[in-house]
């Protein structure tokens, strides 16, 4: 099986109103399969913490007998997303029963200015901007299993944190807690 990513939306049609959500919220997930070889499966887990995940929902292969040699196109919904961040994660099984994970990526349904993490990719150094009135952050880095790897209390001034990174080149998930306990995760990546 070809590692596959999950690509977000979050969009807007949603026919139940919640008051902790914007209007009409909901989290589109899409994702491709170049090739097929034994598939049977996906499953689309969710988060609030991008730690600890849950099942949503269960896509069976689209693929006749669990193989293709052309590309193929999935989409799912979460019509009931997380206030505040949503992290997701495909769990893609095969015929056999072995499974295998995509990278984490999030969706934020937050009032509150949006923190950005630039640059990224990364060699690095990065830096954290939005943090307006915040003093400190509280920054955990997992690694795309979801293992954490550290965790640490960095400082803000003027509204800017920096971070100094030693790991080696990957994928990693970036998880930065406000002062209130509000949360982003971010995909970072390091290419040293």
């Amino acid at each position: 099986m070809t590692p596959v990513a999950l690509d977000l939306d979050a969009g807007h049609e949603r026919s139940q109103r919640r008051p902790d959500l914007p209007d009409n919220a909901k989290v589109d997930l899409g994702w491709t399969t170049p090739t097929e070889s034994n598939n049977s499966y996906f499953t689309i887990e969710r988060s609030k913490d991008g730690v600890n995940f849950e099942f949503l929902q269960k896509i069976s292969s689209a693929a006749l007998n669990g193989n293709s040699t052309v590309a193929l196109n999935y989409t799912a919904q979460d019509l009931n997303p997380y206030t505040g961040v949503s992290f997701y994660r495909l769990r893609q099984t095969d015929l056999d029963g072995n499974s295998t994970y995509s990278t984490v990526v999030s969706v934020s349904f937050d009032k509150k200015k949006a923190l950005s993490v630039y640059p990224n990719p990364s060699k690095g150094t990065l830096y954290i901007s939005g943090a307006t009135g915040e003093t400190s952050l509280k920054v955990e880095w997992f690694d795309i299993s979801g293992r954490s790897l550290s965790q640490q209390i960095v400082p803000v001034q003027g509204g800017l944190a920096t971070l100094n990174t030693q790991f080696n080149n990957g994928i990693y998930l970036l998880k930065i807690t406000s002062s209130d306990g509000s949360f982003k995760g971010q995909n970072v990546i390091i290419m040293k």
